[in-house]
């Protein structure tokens, strides 16, 4: 195989969908390319700007927000695929503002199918859980349920 081979295999990878670098890379090795072609197709790539780890992480980490995620599942879906530490926290940085509203939106899609769960206590696990499932942190489940006063943390609420 040549590094043109390599940076074909680069092209067609990236026609269906954007890849990080390490994925692509990843991708190129498992087809059998050696480490030069590799090398050669992803230095080709950069140069065209049709692989860059930024927009990338910007991206999808915006697409996996957009699912309803939290913020530990968007850094762990980040790592898979190869984004180092500190563009995957400068992205989580940038998406922090929208975390509540997409927690506040889960909890309400949620809450449509514990509409027949009677036990409040149950009811509040099972929607807890989905949010932590989801990848939002405590905090950010607490004040989802201060928005939705059946499932708020008040002092009461313990008590039922």
């Amino acid at each position: 195989m040549s590094k043109e081979e390599a940076f074909d295999k680069a092209m067609r990878l990236l026609s269906s969908h954007a890849h990080s670098v390490n994925e692509l890379r990843s991708k190129l090795y498992r087809k059998g390319f050696s480490s030069q072609d590799i090398a050669f197709a992803l230095n080709e790539c950069k140069r065209l700007r049709l692989v860059d780890d930024e927009q990338f992480a910007r991206d999808y980490g915006s697409e996996v927000a957009s699912r309803g995620c939290g913020s530990l599942k968007i850094r762990n879906s980040l790592r898979m695929k190869g984004i180092d530490r500190e563009l995957t926290a400068k992205t989580l940085e940038e998406l922090s503002g929208d975390e509540f509203e997409h927690a506040v939106q889960a909890l309400n899609s949620k809450l449509r199918s514990l509409s027949r769960e009677t036990d409040m206590r149950k009811k509040r696990d099972k929607a807890c859980r989905f949010l932590a499932s989801r990848g939002f942190k405590f905090d950010i489940i607490r004040k989802a349920f201060d928005q939705c006063p059946e499932l708020s943390f008040s002092p009461n609420s313990f008590e039922e």
